[in-house]
């Protein structure tokens, strides 16, 4: 078993190969039947690997996305981009509700201490 024709029959049956390299290596799987063997049961393991991962689709929150942005680009969120996105993030909703009645007690207490 030639590991460099395993390697490459995996990249093609994961379709991590274009161009030239891809058609290189259907030309050379064309006429190397271990090859061809490999690259079937790169195919057959991938669909099994799919079909028992069955996970539901999940659309991430857009501060994941900024963050992928910023880290391939460069380009970082403004600070009150992230604290939007803080404040949008379910795990702090507790938090926004306390500081929320926190400021409805002081303006509670401001009115009551003025009229």
């Amino acid at each position: 078993m030639d590991t460099a024709r395993t390697s490459l029959a995996a990249e093609l049956a994961l379709g991590l190969l274009h161009g030239r390299e891809r058609d290189e290596a259907q030309r050379e799987m064309a006429s190397d039947p271990e090859m061809q063997f490999d690259f079937v049961c790169w195919q057959e393991s991938l669909v099994t690997l799919l079909s028992a991962t069955e996970a539901p689709a999940v659309k991430p929150a857009p501060a994941v996305w900024r963050s992928i942005q910023a880290e391939l680009f460069g380009r970082s969120p403004s600070i009150w981009q992230q604290i939007l996105d803080s404040a949008r993030d379910p795990h702090n909703r507790g938090l926004l509700v306390i500081v929320a009645l926190a400021k409805l007690a002081l303006l509670a207490w401001i009115i009551y201490l003025f009229f």
